[in-house]
């Protein structure tokens, strides 16, 4: 079994929002850019990036090798991208969150897949809390989104 990295996970006690886990390679960065000796952000990461709340926690999880830790997160600094955790060496293989549902029926966990190193972005997220439940932003998400 392979250990995870965790690089010390600083959430603040202000943090009243929502959690983010956003994966590096693919998504935020162009895919293995790292094994050619640069992180390769991919346009519109950073405004993306920028746009979730202050108050919201953002963890990083990403399947690059410890030895990777120290490149990385000086990208991340030069970038002036903040962030509250970093999860390092995890699996490459579908990731999955589980949550419990509130006692009111509103659901707690939502899950996207962006193309790899697709240079857009679900800035829509930012607007789902205009909907009633997350069953009818799904639904809405459904029927105009080219999201999987």
């Amino acid at each position: 079994m392979v250990s995870l990295m965790v690089d010390s996970i600083n959430v603040k006690k202000n943090k009243t929002g929502r959690t983010w886990f956003i994966d590096l390679d693919g998504t935020i960065f162009e895919h293995n850019s790292y094994l050619y000796g640069k992180n390769i952000i991919l346009n519109e990461a950073k405004n993306f990036l920028n746009e979730i709340p202050s108050e919201d926690c953002l963890i990083f999880v990403t399947a690059r090798p410890q030895k990777y830790k120290t490149m990385t997160l000086k990208s991340l600094k030069l970038l002036d991208i903040n962030y509250d955790g970093i999860i390092f060496n995890i699996s490459s293989g579908t990731r999955v969150i589980i949550n419990d549902k509130k006692f009111s029926g509103k659901f707690t966990a939502l899950a996207i897949n962006k193309e790899r190193n697709d240079q857009k972005f679900p800035f829509f997220l930012f607007n789902k809390f205009r909907f009633n439940s997350l069953r009818n932003f799904f639904k809405n998400l459904i029927y105009n989104y080219k999201y999987h």
